[in-house]
């Protein structure tokens, strides 16, 4: 790829941005300031819709309190009395010739049976019972009749001087008549704005949308807990006018509810996100239009100014390029008589200068050329012998290794079968001796016999497992590591902490049992030599990589002492891990100093193709 285009590209990259940078703080200001005015606008339509249910809810609760406090008057009366023509011709005056909210009014005797009722209608499904018995005042949500309608009451107790009931006086509010939807559309802004009345279960009582009565939306259960707190809220929603079932996709929508004071129902107004936005989104579309159109107008201008300063670059590039590549015939055309032509022309002397050094260091390169290969056929004739014997010194320790575990494997297994059976044969006796023998010296030395044959069964048992630990070969290295830790240093009072990352699977058999030998060796070194509190073993595989660190806060040791094995065994132990890992195609790291701990760090790469077997 030519040197030209990038070089090229940097320079028109650098003077496109530098426009880019003048032009985004304006444009950000404006986009702030917009996003701002957006903001703001959207609030207001919020506010605005929340104080108009507000209104609405304040304006039902107030004329539905003014016949509420009416009927509560006649049923305070001191000379209530359900019979009478005067409390009959009192109810209707009040809630036949004047009613706004009230469709029909009531009166019922003290066992909840209707004795008169204005204008007489169809049977009602009121809880007249209920009221009787609880003697408290009762607002209901809407409730089902016998002939399919549905229908809210207003009940309140008429009592005498001692509290009891003597009788009711009530109120129906037909959700199907023309009052309550025609003093919702009074406050009606717009065609495509619904204003909802819902009782305290969420149910639409009354709507300037006649679709939208009886409607239990998904927020149902929401509306009655805001309803039950008294609480108001604005804000959008999505679906809120989707009826059960219903397939078509939902609006997004804008919604306030508002509760009605000291009635236990609320008022919701809604409108189409799209209408009730309808101004902040054509702000925003129209701003982010010319906010784009002057971002382009800028970069076509910088992109003009750029092409000036780079074709002249461009040509030096080209010729630089082709300086690199060796090809030094060709001489640099002139770019002008500026700083870039002043530049092309020292880069003609330069190529001068440079293909005389070349033509001369070419033949001494030739001379040299020949001896170079002469030297190189030997060492590479060397190192193919010194690669063949250290592919025989490797395949030595890997069978010698080889032999030495399953040496250990066959020792564990005779140990297991022979041993331990006869050992644990010969307690069995002992035991039987002990328990038939009288009390005396006789039992006591059988006794200690049979602890001896035990301790040494134990023993036999723990060598079994440092020889070939059956952990390694069922759970494999990860359990296996944890499992030595905590055996060998845990029973000496140190802290253990164990982590791994990546460790799930299985790796080849080979490799784990090499690795294990290296961290056993590495574990057995702090438990005889470290004196440490505290050990830290983090495992982890990953890219086909395993990195096993072991840190311990011993007494350290200096590294360079222990970089050859003396003839006293001092560092036996080292080599043995080294080479195990090395023979795994890995490395090892050790980390030391007098006073400091100790860290052992073992990479090994982990061959995708050889899965555990």
């Amino acid at each position: 790829m030519s040197e030209a285009t990038p070089l090229r590209g940097r320079i028109r990259v650098r003077l496109l941005s530098l426009v880019a940078f003048g032009l985004l703080a304006p444009l950000a200001a404006m986009a702030a300031l917009g996003s701002w005015s957006i903001r703001e606008t959207e609030r207001r339509v919020l506010s605005e819709r929340q104080v108009l249910a507000s209104s609405v809810a304040e304006r039902i609760s107030s004329l539905l309190a003014a016949q509420v406090d009416r009927l509560q008057e006649i049923a305070g009366s001191s000379t209530f009395d359900q019979a009478s023509e005067a409390t009959r011709a009192e109810l209707r005056y009040a809630f036949v010739r004047r009613h706004l909210v009230i469709d029909e009014t009531f009166l019922a005797d003290a066992q909840g049976r209707i004795s008169y009722m204005e204008p007489k209608s169809r049977p009602l499904a009121a809880p007249l019972a209920q009221v009787v018995k609880d003697g408290r005042p009762l607002i209901s949500d809407l409730i089902p009749d016998a002939d399919g309608g549905r229908r809210l009451y207003v009940l309140l107790p008429a009592k005498n001087w001692s509290g009891e009931v003597l009788g009711l006086v009530g109120g129906v509010i037909d959700p199907l008549g023309p009052h309550l939807p025609a003093l919702l559309r009074r406050f009606q802004l717009a065609a495509s704005e619904s204003i909802d009345l819902v009782d305290g279960k969420g149910t639409v009582i009354a709507s300037t949308d006649e679709g939208r009565l009886f409607l239990e939306s998904d927020h149902a259960q929401f509306l009655a807990s805001l309803i039950r707190d008294h609480r108001t809220t604005s804000g959008a929603c999505h679906g809120c006018h989707q009826q059960e079932g219903a397939s078509a996709p939902r609006t997004p929508e804008v919604m306030a509810f508002a509760p009605l004071p000291a009635i236990p129902w609320g008022v919701v107004v809604r409108q189409p996100e799209s209408e009730a936005f309808a101004f902040s989104t054509a702000l925003s579309h129209n701003g982010s239009l010319v906010a784009l159109s002057l971002l382009v107008l800028g970069l076509l201008l910088a992109r003009g100014a750029a092409r000036s300063v780079t074709r002249p670059l461009a040509t030096l590039a080209a010729s630089a390029e082709r300086i690199a590549k060796g090809e030094l015939d060709s001489p640099i055309p002139p770019v002008g008589n500026d700083e870039i032509g002043w530049l092309g022309a020292s880069f003609e002397r330069m190529r001068l200068a440079l293909k005389r050094s070349l033509e001369t260091v070419e033949k001494s390169n030739r001379e040299l050329e020949a001896r170079v290969l002469e030297r190189t056929a030997e060492l590479e004739k060397a190192n193919a012998e010194l690669k063949r014997r250290e592919e025989g010194r490797a395949q030595l320790l890997h069978k010698v290794i080889g032999a030495q575990e399953d040496e250990r494997k066959r020792i564990a297994r005779e140990l297991h079968d022979e041993t331990t059976q006869s050992l644990a044969a010969l307690t069995m006796r002992l035991e039987s001796a002990v328990s038939g023998e009288p009390p005396g010296k006789a039992r006591q030395s059988l006794a200690e016999a049979k602890e001896l044959a035990v301790h040494t069964l134990d023993e036999v048992h723990r060598l079994i497992v440092d020889l070939r630990p059956s952990v390694l070969d069922d759970l494999g290295l990860r359990s296996a590591v944890r499992w030595y830790a905590e055996r060998v240093l845990k029973g000496q009072g140190v802290v253990v902490r164990f982590e791994a990352e990546g460790m799930d699977e299985r790796l080849p058999p080979q490799l784990e049992i090499a690795i294990f030998r290296a961290v056993q060796e590495t574990l057995t070194n702090i438990a005889k030599h470290a004196r440490a509190e505290s050990v830290l073993i983090q495992c982890a595989l990953s890219d086909g990589l395993l990195a096993i660190d072991i840190e311990d806060d011993g007494r350290g040791f200096e590294v360079s002492s222990l970089a050859a094995p003396g003839k006293d065994g001092r560092g036996w132990g080292l080599l043995g891990i080294r080479e195990r890992v090395e023979l795994m195609g890995g490395e090892v790291r050790i980390e030391s100093a007098p006073g400091q701990g100790c860290l052992v760090a073992i990479r090994v790469p982990v061959p995708k193709e050889a899965p555990h077997g």
